[in-house]
């Protein structure tokens, strides 16, 4: 005897609480007693599909996010748009400029960090999986992973810990100098 399918509505109803729970209060502060409340559920339907609070943050931090960097994969610009044709190095300035975009959210930004600072290697692994999977391949001056890595870590560098602003200008020359093509596309010209 099987039990009872589970209820994607539910799922979707405690990520969307999640995310809303975070605009009120710190990542510290939320609590899965908080979320469940907010979402109309039990306790234990969180529990059932995220064993923690780092779990539940991070796979509400993919969900929130989902639509803005995987369209870049195959070069499209933006969910719901055709995609269109990108070199390597545009198509990392557009996941760039996405990051740059989500950390700029200020409830986002501490989930963020609030989530590196209490994760276990363990609890990152679905996260992992997941942005691995959004790499691009850029040639250029680095190889291979290390372009991707090198611009995602000034980023979260620059806007976790400095807390400074990631401006296009910077993204622009960030991507140029890793990758040792220009980055700046056609669309994109004379944005600030």
């Amino acid at each position: 005897m099987t039990g009872r399918a589970r209820d994607p509505g539910i799922d979707a109803a405690v990520l969307a609480a999640t995310l809303a729970e975070l605009r009120e209060v710190p990542y510290q502060q939320l609590s899965i007693e908080r979320v469940a409340a907010a979402a109309g559920v039990a306790k234990t339907s969180v529990y059932r599909r995220w064993p923690s609070k780092v779990a539940l943050v991070g796979n509400a931090i993919l969900t929130a996010v989902a639509e803005r960097i995987e369209p870049t994969r195959d070069g499209g610009g933006s969910a719901g748009a055709p995609p269109a044709k990108q070199l390597p190095a545009e198509q990392l300035l557009a996941a760039s400029r996405q990051l740059r975009d989500l950390l700029a959210e200020p409830h986002l930004r501490r989930a963020v960090a609030g989530l590196l600072a209490d994760a276990e290697d363990s609890d990152l692994d679905p996260l992992r999986e997941r942005l691995l999977g959004l790499r691009t391949d850029v040639p250029g001056n680095l190889a291979g992973d290390l372009a991707s890595d090198a611009v995602t870590g000034a980023i979260l560098y620059r806007s976790l810990v400095m807390r400074l602003p990631v401006e296009d200008a910077y993204l622009v020359e960030l991507v140029e100098l890793v990758t040792g093509r220009p980055a700046s596309d056609r669309r994109q010209q004379g944005r600030k």
